[in-house]
């Protein structure tokens, strides 16, 4: 999963994955990405330890200098 039905790029939703942790559901847990550009979100089949599961670092606001 790489693009969202709008075009918009999809992320792990961090919230759903603090939530999970936060109700130890340490085990197995299905991944949930969110679209940065709609807000909608996509629940995967593939399920993972969630240490195993690393979120981006998050977005950076103002400018991004490109060389």
């Amino acid at each position: 999963m790489t693009a969202c039905r709008c075009g918009g790029t999809l992320e792990l939703d961090r919230a759903y994955l603090a939530d999970a942790e936060r109700f130890g559901l340490r085990d197995e847990v299905p991944l949930m990405w969110k679209c940065m550009m709609c807000g909608r979100s996509q629940r995967s089949d593939t399920r993972v330890p969630l240490g195993m599961v690393t979120p981006p670092p998050p977005a950076r606001s103002g400018p991004r200098l490109v060389p």
